[in-house]
């Protein structure tokens, strides 16, 4: 069974939780509003208490999806530097509610706890596993493996999120998934 992050975060010895909890800002966001957009300077990891958020770019006029962000998950920016803009949007696709933590003030305290650089390098793992099984899963999958895939990673997906949304997350037109759903039933 693998480990929640929400479980390591209530592991952390009070002191630390405390320390943690001084630099989180709790956020609240309606469907469909933007979390932060890609003209933003956003230096912030953001955990998913409740609702789901997706990660998309805008290229050649249309919204390709990156990733899906449900409960008990992170997004952690691939900007780690300060003044640089994140160049894509994180929007909630259900009614959120959202941790957010400013990386630079986190690097400030983690030097003081062993348990917090614990819980930093347990995110870090979390988010390259992440990403490089969606990279292998491009990779090696044709569009049918890769929707099964994330029907079996999570199957409340295609109930809450518009298959425009699903398709291009997959790399492809609403269309072919619809020819893919058509075909497994």
């Amino acid at each position: 069974m693998f480990e929640k992050i929400s479980d390591q975060i209530k592991n952390l010895p009070k002191p630390d939780k405390d320390l943690l909890d001084s630099l989180i800002h709790v956020k609240q966001y309606s469907k469909a509003a933007l979390v932060f957009n890609d003209d933003s300077l956003d230096n912030h990891t953001y955990y998913v208490e409740s609702g789901l958020l997706r990660k998309y770019v805008i290229k050649d006029g249309n919204e390709k999806t990156i990733d899906f962000y449900f409960t008990d998950e992170i997004y952690f920016p691939s900007i780690l530097e300060k003044h640089r803009k994140t160049n894509c949007f994180l929007e909630a696709i259900d009614q959120s509610i959202v941790f957010k933590l400013n990386n630079f003030e986190f690097d400030k305290i983690k030097t003081e706890s062993p348990f917090l650089l614990k819980l930093e390098n347990f995110i870090l793992d979390k988010a390259h596993a992440q990403a490089a099984e969606r990279l292998q899963n491009f990779q090696t999958m044709n569009a049918t493996e890769r929707y099964l895939n994330l029907l079996e990673r999570n199957p409340r997906i295609v109930q809450s999120i518009a298959l425009t949304f699903v398709a291009s997350y997959l790399g492809i037109n609403k269309a072919s998934l619809s020819k893919i759903r058509s075909a497994l039933k």
